[in-house]
């Protein structure tokens, strides 16, 4: 599927993609999930949510849930975007493809707990 749309169509939209793998371990390590904002260029919710699922199941991803779905111009007049996500913006306005911020996975990655301290040695 070819996650890239012409300029002219809709606009910038982002969200919070709530992923799981397709295949474990897979791009996120052995990590279970992850969350993570996605951008794109769609005319509407459910256009964008159908570019957002086809780009991550390109990654071996599956879409969960989105939440939060909105225009990028409705999000900016209530809140702004890190550096990070605004090169992302950057990017999808210019290519035509789907975006994603950082991916905050959750389970299966978990560190063990560290070994106890030993005694101090007593000369």
């Amino acid at each position: 599927m070819d996650t890239r749309t012409e300029k002219s169509e809709g606009e910038l939209w982002i969200g919070l993609a709530k992923v799981g793998q397709t295949i474990n371990p897979g791009v996120l390590g052995t990590s279970e999930g992850a969350y993570t904002n996605a951008i794109a260029h769609a005319a509407s919710r459910d256009s964008f949510r159908s570019k957002v699922k086809g780009a991550l199941a390109e990654l071996g991803l599956s879409l969960s849930r989105l939440e939060s779905a909105e225009t990028l111009n409705r999000r900016l007049s209530k809140s702004s975007l890190d550096a990070d996500l605004t090169k992302v913006a950057e990017e999808a306005k210019t290519t035509g493809s789907v975006g994603f911020g950082t991916f905050h996975t959750y389970g299966g990655n978990e560190r063990e707990e560290p070994p106890p301290l030993r005694d101090p040695v007593v000369s």
